[in-house]
């Protein structure tokens, strides 16, 4: 499957423009054939707001009932001296659930300064071995588009895993077969 991701200017949210922002990178997805696109958090909108206590490892629940790539709209931008700090760590996580889950994942991040925060943006597009397949350039803005096999080899969900890694887990895996 042909997949995108748009790595989009960092700016305040929310605000407008966003629409405009995509188009002409949606045009060169098209034209590319491309079947997904992958965009920021809150390019368009607001910021989600995840406050659900019961919001346990998404990622391992989804892939457990079928999903085939996980894609990830992000939001990211701190302070100069945390921000590679923070980059890094994104980019290791972002690896790590499409290995522990055995799927490709697509990561669209927004990049540059606004005021005194920067991001210098986490966009990838990931095969389910961890292969950064397509990355956009630090602080670019940028569309990358790669192809991602849907139906390779999933790793990292049976159950000895998830009972080792996260109790709750376990049970709500268990639960999808009950």
């Amino acid at each position: 499957m042909r997949v995108a991701a748009y790595q989009a200017p960092y700016r305040p949210y929310p605000s407008e423009g966003g629409v405009e922002l995509v188009l002409a990178h949606l045009e060169r997805a098209q034209a590319d054939g491309v079947e997904l696109v992958c965009c920021p958090e809150a390019l368009i909108g607001e910021l989600a707001n995840e406050t659900d206590g019961d919001y346990i490892e998404p990622a391992r629940v989804l892939a457990a009932k079928g999903a085939e790539f996980l894609v990830v709209p992000v939001h990211g931008g701190h302070r100069p001296a945390k921000e590679q700090a923070w980059r890094a760590r994104g980019i290791n996580v972002l690896i790590a659930r499409a290995v522990e889950n055995g799927i490709p994942l697509v990561d669209a991040d927004v990049a540059g300064w606004q005021g005194e925060r920067v991001c210098h943006g986490t966009t990838a597009i990931i095969d389910s071995q961890g292969t950064v397949v397509a990355a956009a350039q630090p602080l670019a803005e940028e569309l990358v588009i790669a192809d991602v096999a849907l139906a390779g080899l999933r790793g990292g969900i049976d159950s000895e895993l998830f009972g080792r890694a996260n109790p709750a887990v376990f049970g709500q895996f268990g639960a999808l077969w009950s």
